[in-house]
């Protein structure tokens, strides 16, 4: 799948029009630049080019931390599963979650940080 950047070769090495890019994730894409194309410039005073910036790093960010296999990966419970509770859900339907650092070993969740961060 591509990031849907034109430049998408360079970026995550799927050509521009390459049939591994499907029309639901170009959708996907057109939703995001539209949901965003007017917020970004707001978040860097209307500079468009820092907004162009800081837009395409959000994507290149993304595409690199895997967000969309995140829904997906499971986690050892034994280490993370006393970190915390998703308590419920906000009005938006985002879940709230309390975590508890003290009644967990530091050195065994902290171990893998990028594992912590996921």
């Amino acid at each position: 799948m591509g990031c849907g950047i034109v430049s998408c070769k360079s970026h995550c090495g799927v050509e521009r029009g390459s049939p591994q890019i499907s029309a639901r994730t170009v959708c996907f894409w057109l939703g995001v630049v539209s949901r965003f194309l007017f917020v970004y410039p707001e978040f860097r005073e209307g500079n468009l080019e820092a907004a162009e910036t800081m837009l395409v790093g959000t994507l290149k960010w993304r595409h690199e931390f895997k967000v969309d296999e995140l829904k997906t990966e499971t986690f050892p419970e034994d280490v993370f599963g006393k970190v915390g509770v998703i308590s419920g859900r906000d009005k938006e339907g985002r879940p709230v979650t309390y975590n508890f650092y003290g009644a967990v070993d530091p050195n065994v969740v902290f171990e893998d940080v990028d594992k912590f961060i996921r």
